[in-house]
């Protein structure tokens, strides 16, 4: 794959450490509004309409690498590495029972999502006393900055039989970076004395790595990996905010790297487009039925159906059938699931996320398929919508070519 060759030898803008992008990086560069080149005009003048190379590679049969058809939908599909195709190369580093005492805490995490530098948001903590007796709570530490305990309601307090307190938590980032913390809540319950409460709160919507560390040659045979300085340096030479996930035990999981939390399995079940969303449709969602909307779990009510962008966030592209962490996900569904994008140039379709092996492809509205909520942390913040892409600091992309 001449690809890798081509960009690791390019010198451009005062840079020469350029090398191919792996299947997400390149993916962050679909423009959903366009079709046929599906990328900004604007921004990357001189598109080829065709596919365009990546350098990670396809699991199922390593002669073939992974490519985005910018020609069409923008989508994720698979080519022979002999094959001759468009290259656009990028340029950054990639680092990288009931007892007498029972304490219920609602909900069991705080996920405070995108925050912007200098601002604060702030999340509540119930704690509930579900026992018979008096639950008695301890003092409550407050964790580490940009985290701190705006309101304490509940140290050293007695509560009685259904009695609660709140304790309110805030998160103000100074500078740009994915942060995490606990609050520990200690009390007189002698099953749960810890109570741990995961924080997490971002200031950007940072690209998460495709956890591919395995490198092969044309022939699709496993070879050591290139070092990142070296010729012929792929996808698993190289590491971008590796996969970090918090499992929750209450049917929830946060990425620590975009800050988005997950339904950890779907219900097993299968729905229309419009059932998923939520969207009123006379012949397929009379009844307005809205799956994710009006899913309840670890404490959350505003679930929602995720984004193309933020589904593929997921995908693992070191393991296939399905491409996915199944420590993290279990039980995924090797068919796809839906997101809450529409294809381009027709509206009764939506795009899907496969996760056999990764790609992309669109089925009609009406398709009964399963789905995936996702929880969006604050109603405040809307940079969870479409139009947010993710950011990396210090990555470039090559305009033309």
């Amino acid at each position: 794959m001449d690809a890798l060759e081509y960009c690791k030898t390019l010198s451009l803008g005062g840079f020469d450490d350029w090398r191919l992008p792996n299947i997400k990086e390149l993916k962050s560069l679909v423009d959903l509004t366009t079709y046929s080149p599906s990328i900004d005009m604007a921004f990357f003048p001189s598109v080829f309409n065709c596919n365009y190379w990546s350098s990670t590679n396809y699991l199922i049969n390593a002669e073939y690498a992974y490519v985005i058809r910018f020609g069409s939908e923008g989508d994720i599909y698979y080519s022979n590495k002999s094959n001759e195709l468009g290259t656009r190369c990028v340029q950054g580093k990639r680092e990288s029972s009931f007892d007498a005492v029972e304490i219920t805490v609602n909900p069991s995490s705080l996920v405070f999502g995108i925050v912007d530098i200098d601002s604060t948001s702030s999340l509540d903590i119930t704690v509930i006393n579900s026992g018979l007796g008096n639950l008695i709570i301890n003092t409550i530490d407050a964790p580490s900055v940009p985290f701190s305990i705006q309101h304490d309601g509940c140290s050293n307090q007695t509560l009685g039989l259904n009695a609660s307190c709140i304790l309110t938590t805030a998160f103000s980032p100074l500078e740009e970076a994915v942060f995490m913390d606990t609050i520990i809540i200690q009390s007189n319950d002698i099953d749960n004395p810890d109570i741990v409460i995961p924080l997490a709160g971002s200031t950007s919507s940072f690209l998460p790595d495709t956890g591919q560390t395995t490198c092969y040659d044309n022939e699709g045979n496993i070879i050591d990996c290139p070092l990142p300085d070296e010729p012929l340096a792929q996808d698993g030479s190289y590491t971008i905010n590796p996969p970090s996930y918090t499992v929750y035990g209450d049917g929830t999981v946060t990425d620590n790297i975009t800050g988005l939390m997950w339904q950890q399995e779907d219900d097993n079940q299968v729905y229309n487009w419009y059932q998923a969303t939520g969207i009123y449709d006379k012949r397929l969602n009379r009844n307005v039925d809205d799956v994710c909307g009006n899913l309840t779990l670890g404490g959350y009510t505003d679930w929602r159906l995720p984004t193309k962008k933020e589904l593929v966030g997921i995908v693992h592209y070191g393991e296939k059938q399905p491409a996915m962490d199944q420590t993290v996900f279990p039980n995924t569904n090797m068919n796809g699931y839906w997101s809450s994008d529409n294809l381009a140039d027709d509206l009764n379709f939506a795009l899907v996320v496969d996760f056999n092996i990764g790609d992309i492809r669109y089925y009609g509205k009406e398709i009964e398929i399963p789905m995936k909520p996702e929880h969006k942390p604050s109603h405040k913040y809307i940079k969870w919508h479409v139009e947010e892409v993710f950011h990396h600091p210090g990555l470039y992309i090559e305009r033309a070519g």
